[in-house]
């Protein structure tokens, strides 16, 4: 149960850089300077979106193991997480995975 939130802390801190004027220029770039920038950090964003397709799960699961296993706000969170977790899963590995892939067929 502690290991999925240290999990998490290590996924967020590792999605993007760890320097604020690295990346605010991003905020109004256009594509060329986000290709470049994903370009950069390649090997660091693919590595962090396969975890992250490990650790939500694992989230989720400990999400599930502290509510309690009756009443009707457990339930519908109960039925939110089974939603959620399964569609942030998949969001995020296609928008991650995805995108390092394409940047690595676009160098080659």
């Amino acid at each position: 149960m502690i290991s999925a939130p240290i999990g998490l802390i290590a996924f967020s801190l590792s999605h993007a850089p760890l320097s604020w004027s690295e990346t605010q220029h991003l905020a109004t770039a256009g594509l060329d300077e986000w290709i470049q920038h994903l370009t950069n950090i390649q090997g660091r964003w693919l590595a962090a979106h396969i975890g992250g397709v490990a650790l939500f799960p694992l989230l989720g699961v400990t999400i599930w193991w502290m509510l309690p296993p009756r009443g009707i706000v457990s339930g519908a969170s109960k039925v939110a997480l089974t939603v959620y977790a399964p569609l942030y899963i998949a969001v995020d590995g296609v928008l991650g995975i995805g995108s390092s892939i394409l940047i690595h067929y676009r160098e080659g």
